[in-house]
């Protein structure tokens, strides 16, 4: 995987060289981070964010002010609903290091982890608004769907006020 596109799934967590574990080198193999990086990305983020989306508007019937607090609502708990994911998928996962006659099975440490759940927390809360506002456009202005419609202006421009 190239660097850039590494920096844009993972913001600042970089794919670790070689870790340290119970006095052994493992080393993380791009195509390991790889995987998991996308798997952390498109299944982990943006998809319970589209999710977390159509559900909050296809279920309000409100506008104004109190959508724009249950839009604030769906987003903080999509966003912390990302982060308890990736932890129990990253903690769960084992990697597999060493020559053929001995290998070494291990985890990424926690450090590493909880890293990982805090960008995918922050990329949550902005994959949300753009994709909020993406889908407000493409489905309340261009499809004319009721639900998305009746709160067009939201997110965008009224972030945080109604």
């Amino acid at each position: 995987m190239s660097k850039f596109l590494e920096y844009i799934l993972n913001w600042w967590v970089a794919r670790p060289s070689n870790i340290f574990i119970n006095g052994v080198t493992c080393s993380v193999l791009p195509d390991h981070w790889s995987s998991l990086s996308w798997t952390n990305v498109l299944g982990f983020t943006i998809i319970p964010v589209l999710i977390s989306i159509v559900i909050c508007y296809t279920l309000t019937r409100s506008l104004g002010r109190s959508f724009l607090i249950r839009w604030w609502i769906f987003n903080i708990a999509t966003a912390l609903i990302v982060a308890i994911s990736i932890y129990l998928f990253m903690y769960s996962k084992t990697f597999v290091s060493g020559q053929t006659d001995s290998l070494i099975y291990w985890s990424l440490p926690n450090f590493i982890i909880i890293n990982r759940c805090i960008v995918g927390f922050f990329q949550s809360i902005l994959y949300f608004f753009i994709f909020s506002t993406i889908l407000v456009k493409i489905l309340g202005g261009g499809l004319n769907i009721p639900k998305f419609k009746n709160n067009l202006s939201y997110p965008f421009p009224k972030l945080f006020k109604a």
